[in-house]
């Protein structure tokens, strides 16, 4: 019997077809996305009031070419050490990953990627499997989740694949997951994508995560642990990457058809710190404005001063040991530990207890 492709689009409800929840928004290519409209005026009037706290990423791929942005980033930056170490740690232990997930596991891919990650991560891992019984890729993005989906059906026409709409840090989808009563599971949480979270939500996150695995299942998850800071600015400051950065503004003036915001008087400033978090270091990221903003919003004026600095996001680079905490606080224990000589990338290969 021929395999269907499910899709689902979570907000309270399950859908199976793409409806829009809240305010729509048409990007360049004319297509509507499903957004919490009190999580957007929450988070852009936390950028107005300049008390962001560096969780505005997801804004980046909404609207004016953010997947463009970002394949033509990943494009200029293949030599990136990070990312070709973790490839090469995959492919270098694609035996051993695969007889740790002998067990027929149904997958869990969080925050897929496919114009790198699922193609140079997620299929090297899949390939190696004897077999695995589904697919799902996670992610708040439906072209991301929709497309990587299609993929592996594709590749694994076979195997049932779907895509699911969701948020790591929305409780309503995370419990949804959890209710699906998925058995044998093997959660796939590459390219440092936990670093995008600050540690009020990584600790939120890997709970849910914890919650969601059964006793005897799995999570692939690796850290960025580099800490050359020289080669980690080199790698950010790029043409293409301030523009996926400079598209947070241009999505809120989207949004809320702003006539006094705009995104092309907007730079980016890259700021390390160092031990921010018990865990981890800081890459910080700032938006600032090159005159003054006086944007008006909801009968209000707020000035966005030239010059000062407004936090849009943030990467974290881990220190190695981090992951041991988690044995005790979600359940885990590390199997297994995997890297290259340099010991910048790691993967940790945890199973539930």
């Amino acid at each position: 019997m021929k395999n269907t492709i499910l899709y689902f689009f979570l907000s309270s409800y399950l859908f199976f077809s793409l409806p829009c929840i809240g305010k729509d928004v048409l990007d360049i290519n004319k297509k509507k996305l499903k957004l919490d409209s009190e999580k957007v005026k929450k988070d852009f009037l936390t950028l107005l009031k300049d008390k962001g706290n560096g969780n505005l990423i997801e804004y980046m791929y909404y609207v004016d070419k953010g997947r463009d942005y970002y394949a033509q980033f990943m494009e200029l930056h293949k030599f990136y050490k990070l990312f070709d170490e973790e490839i090469k740690i995959i492919h270098n232990n694609k035996l051993k990953l695969a007889r740790f997930l002998k067990n027929n596991p149904n997958i869990i891919d969080i925050i897929p990627d496919p114009v790198n990650k699922l193609k140079q991560k997620t299929l090297p891992i899949l390939n190696t499997l004897t077999h695995f019984q589904s697919y799902l890729a996670f992610d708040i993005c439906s072209e991301y989740a929709l497309d990587s989906a299609n993929i592996i059906h594709k590749k694994f026409p076979h195997i049932p694949s779907s895509g699911m709409i969701a948020s790591l840090n929305k409780q309503s989808d995370m419990e949804f997951l959890k209710n699906m009563h998925i058995k044998n599971k093997c959660i796939l949480f590459l390219g440092n994508t936990i670093g995008s979270f600050d540690e009020k939500s990584r600790e939120k996150i890997l709970k849910g995560i914890s919650e969601i695995l059964l006793s005897g299942d799995y999570m692939l998850v690796t850290l960025d642990c580099s800490q050359d800071e020289k080669s980690i600015l080199d790698i950010y400051q790029s043409e293409y990457n301030d523009l996926l950065l400079l598209n947070i503004i241009r999505f809120f003036k989207a949004y809320y058809n702003l006539k006094n915001l705009n995104p092309d008087h907007f730079k980016i400033k890259y700021v390390r710190e160092k031990y921010k978090e018990r865990d981890a270091d800081y890459l910080k990221t700032y938006v600032y404005p090159t005159q003054d903003q006086h944007i008006v919003f909801e009968n209000n004026t707020y000035t966005m001063k030239k010059g000062q600095l407004y936090h849009v996001a943030t990467s974290r680079k881990f220190h190695s040991y981090c992951v041991n905490g988690w044995e005790i606080l979600y359940n885990f224990k590390i199997v297994n530990i995997l890297t290259t000589h340099k010991r910048s990338m790691y993967l940790f290969v945890l199973q539930k207890k």
